[in-house]
């Protein structure tokens, strides 16, 4: 599926997600821990990773609205976000995650990286974002495997953004982090990806819109909040991804697409 021009623009895809949310959902908790964001709206719980900028770190506010939040209409939060900071975009995201309207249909419950590797089997793999699992044997089973990651979270080995053209054109499945829509770098990669590559989104920042596939990627592997009391909890006092609890791992897959397995 081609990308549009206007979906082109950095955080134009993280408008477009407003028309998938409840028009009369606002924001009743926001609790931003140092690894995780998480967010209770009128219609649902929703998370994010929390991303700092570095560069304004301690010179300007990261979250202007904050003391301010609760009762905001998420469309206003994510509007506010576009030109924000990457933390008040964390915010946004996970105001997203939770105020879904018509949430996609849940193929199978699964870990994104069992996907990754049963659909990248002899393919060449582009990763957006430095996985945990990069370094997995389990990927010994790709044809090859190329990871671009921010110059500040770079590690050797990593490619960086001049090199993004090259590399997405020909590369057979795209696995891009969630947490690219708060940084807003997704409407580029999406436009380097060649037309015939299968595009994934993952991990817990990923909200399941069917928006997200009008806008170019085919499967999302996130999660779902089945218990959200112990999501506010643990975000507010500083719990990792791994130490997050009351989460399903979940894959929804864009209508039409066949994933065997």
């Amino acid at each position: 599926m081609s990308v549009s021009p206007a979906d082109r623009q950095p955080g134009a895809i993280l408008s477009k997600l407003c028309l998938g949310v409840a028009s009369d959902a606002v924001l009743t908790d926001v609790r931003i821990g140092p690894f995780v964001t998480a967010v209770r709206t009128t219609v649902g719980t929703g998370i994010a990773t929390t991303m700092l900028d570095p560069q304004i770190r301690g010179r300007h506010p990261m979250a202007v609205m904050a003391g301010r939040y609760q009762r905001m209409p998420v469309v206003e939060v994510v509007q506010r976000s576009r030109q924000g900071s990457t933390l008040e975009r964390s915010v946004a995201v996970a105001s997203i995650h939770g105020s879904i309207r018509n949430r996609l249909p849940v193929a199978r419950s699964v870990n994104g990286f069992d996907i990754l590797v049963q659909l990248g089997h002899h393919k060449r793999v582009v990763f957006i974002g430095h996985f945990p699992f990069v370094d997995s044997d389990r990927v010994e089973g790709f044809a090859s495997l190329d990871v671009f990651e921010l110059p500040e979270r770079a590690r050797p080995g990593d490619h960086l953004a001049e090199d993004l053209p090259k590399l997405l054109g020909r590369a057979d499945l795209v696995a891009i982090t969630g947490t690219t829509l708060v940084n807003n770098t997704l409407e580029e990669i999406l436009s380097h990806c060649s037309g015939g590559s299968l595009r994934l989104m993952l991990g817990l920042t990923t909200p399941l819109s069917p928006i997200l596939f009008e806008c170019g990627l085919d499967i999302l592997c996130g999660v779902m909040v089945e218990q959200p009391d112990r999501l506010l909890i643990e975000a507010a006092e500083g719990a990792t991804h791994k130490q997050i609890g009351g989460l399903r791992k979940v894959m929804c897959v864009r209508p039409g697409l066949d994933v065997a397995g």
